[in-house]
């Protein structure tokens, strides 16, 4: 049950349920084809679903797999029963899937998602996209900040995409970040748009805006991490540069970023503080 590969908690039921599954398919096969021409059909079918199943769900990769899985040990291994296999399979899959989530209950920071941390440096990122962008940097270099701050909102959404499975608290609050991340995203869609433009657009309203986005992980941080989630409204400066600039491209980034403010301040994904 490795960590990296989605969330452990369902993927533990799920490994229960689709053995439970495949051990009956098992013993149904084995109980109605005793010839050795029979079980090396059904192998057949069930190698060929194999590939089918993996791309399907982690269920059916299980309901699948153990099947298949008894069926060759009881070809190497004729003086064993497949159900005499298939028990033992059931019974160690259940108790190493009882092990994995007695685990996940006793280990309070497993319930919640960890992403304040991780959105922090993507907005990070997001601020140093935009200042080569201001700055006119070389075009290796605005290509580089892209890529990492895109990199960084992909890894972002990949903990959300493993943390909406989990049960309680952690799968509702890893749904209150993806309004966050979904606003981080097209603000990355909009420097890109404005890196792109072939006419000139007013550096210091980029910078203006390159502050409010650097201003904005420092409040990102400091929201998940106090536990007064009330904030002063003098944290926050003034950007008029940005907000009334006289580039239409600018200002819909200023408004992107007022609206990904407004909604940190909420305490959208506010479930994760301070457990990176």
């Amino acid at each position: 049950m490795k960590p990296d590969l989605g969330s452990i908690f369902s993927r533990a039921v799920l490994r229960s349920l689709g053995t439970v599954a495949g051990a009956a398919i098992a013993v149904v096969v084995g109980a109605l084809l005793t010839t050795s021409v029979g079980e090396a059909l059904a192998i057949a079918v069930l190698a060929a679903c194999l590939p089918w199943a993996m791309a399907r769900s982690y269920l059916w990769q299980a309901v699948f797999l153990t099947p298949l899985i008894m069926l060759l040990i009881d070809a190497v291994v004729p003086h064993e029963s497949v159900l005499d296999i298939s028990e033992a399979r059931l019974i160690t899959t259940v108790i190493g899937g009882l092990i994995v989530v007695f685990g996940y209950l006793i280990w309070p920071s497993q319930r919640h998602p960890r992403v304040d941390v991780a959105f922090a440096a993507a907005i990070e990122a997001l601020a140093a996209y935009l200042r080569g962008v201001a700055d006119g940097a070389a075009a290796e270099r605005v290509t580089a900040e892209r890529r990492r701050a895109y990199r960084r909102l992909f890894d972002t959404r990949v903990r959300l995409q493993r943390t909406l499975s989990e049960p309680p608290p952690a799968g509702a609050e890893a749904w209150s970040w993806i309004p966050l991340v979904t606003a981080a995203e097209r603000i990355a869609d909009r420097i890109t748009g404005i890196s792109a433009l072939r006419r000139p657009v007013p550096r210091a309203d980029l910078v203006a805006a390159a502050d409010a986005l650097d201003d904005l992980v420092g409040e990102t941080e400091t929201t998940h991490a106090a536990s007064d989630r009330v904030m002063s409204s003098g944290s926050w400066r003034p950007y008029e540069a940005a907000v009334s600039s006289s580039d239409p491209e600018v200002r819909e980034l200023a408004d992107e970023i007022v609206h990904l403010r407004t909604s940190v301040r909420r305490g959208e994904g506010s479930g994760s503080r301070g457990r990176i």
